[in-house]
């Protein structure tokens, strides 16, 4: 075993634990942390706490698991935990309405910027580490376009159905076409902040593995599997934000919108199963053959 593999094993044991920690601390349990959240963006951070306590959490755990066994999806598997905390953390700390609102949630920001250099931290660690398996030609093709497709999801299916791009010029009269109650005259500071992350980061990047993978990049490889990671975890995560509003009878909810987004993160997830699985079909390797090796770098 080597220090690199140590180190991150203890990053992502400590990541898993951090999310757990903010689920049992936040509106999920015990309310310790009172975000000033409006009452949607409550129920929202409700399922979100329980999505990362039940999938990432764990997942974290897993990969370092796997990791300290010497297993080959290991690296592979933590780069979806720590893109998922890197995304969820942000909105965490600029979403509330501090001024209007509220709560204690400031109390929470260095476990906030914390948890956040860790997902970074874990982020490049795992990234170093990570070796894709070889791929046949076809397999390139395919998976590039099914990034194309995810990344068409999120701008037509999560933004321009919706009459997103109406906000931009009307937002004091922005309604969701799909809601009876829109979510931004609930709380607009997330709403915009979500909005900045799927189309100024979340979309690039899809688009630029895509483009990688058509192209037969090294590091491509690699990113897929951190891509469609993070879309195992964060349609999920959003599919239980709106169960949980449908649960809790939140004017904002929509059976119809709800029971769309779980079908999307259900088959999101089936397919970064399948990708994924085929890393568990080979024999694990051992410890020291699961380090980056400079010399294995793309040129």
């Amino acid at each position: 075993m080597t220090p690199s593999t140590k180190r991150l094993s203890v990053a992502l044991v400590a990541l898993g634990a951090g999310f757990a920690g903010l689920a049992v601390l936040g509106p999920l349990m015990t309310g310790v942390f009172q975000y000033r959240y409006s009452q949607t963006m409550l129920n929202q951070a409700t399922g979100l706490d329980a999505f990362a306590l039940v999938v990432v959490a764990p997942l974290a755990i897993l990969s370092a698991v796997l990791l300290l066994r010497g297993h080959r999806a290991a690296a592979l598997m933590a780069l979806g935990p720590a893109a998922f905390g890197l995304y969820m953390l942000v909105q965490y700390v600029i979403g509330p309405e501090y001024l209007t609102i509220d709560g204690n949630g400031e109390r929470a920001f260095l476990v906030f910027v914390a948890l956040f250099v860790l997902s970074a931290s874990v982020l490049v660690q795992a990234w170093r580490l990570a070796e894709a398996p070889p791929w046949a030609d076809r397999a390139f093709r395919r998976r590039g376009v099914l990034l194309f497709i995810l990344a068409a999801f999120i701008v037509f299916g999560m933004y321009i159905a919706s009459g997103f791009f109406s906000a931009m010029s009307d937002f004091p009269n922005y309604v969701d076409v799909r809601a009876a109650t829109s979510e931004y005259d609930e709380h607009p500071t997330a709403f915009w902040i979500v909005a900045f992350l799927d189309l100024a980061v979340v979309v690039p990047l899809t688009v630029a593995t895509a483009i990688g993978l058509l192209r037969r990049r090294d590091w491509a490889q690699r990113a897929f599997y951190g891509v469609v990671g993070w879309y195992a975890l964060v349609p999920g995560s959003v599919a239980a934000m709106a169960l949980t509003m449908l649960a809790r009878h939140d004017p904002a909810a929509n059976a119809p919108r709800a029971i769309i987004i779980t079908v999307a993160a259900a088959l999101f997830f089936a397919v970064s199963v399948r990708m994924f699985l085929p890393l568990f079909r080979a024999a694990p390797r051992n410890t020291d053959s699961a380090v980056y090796h400079p010399a294995h770098a793309p040129p």
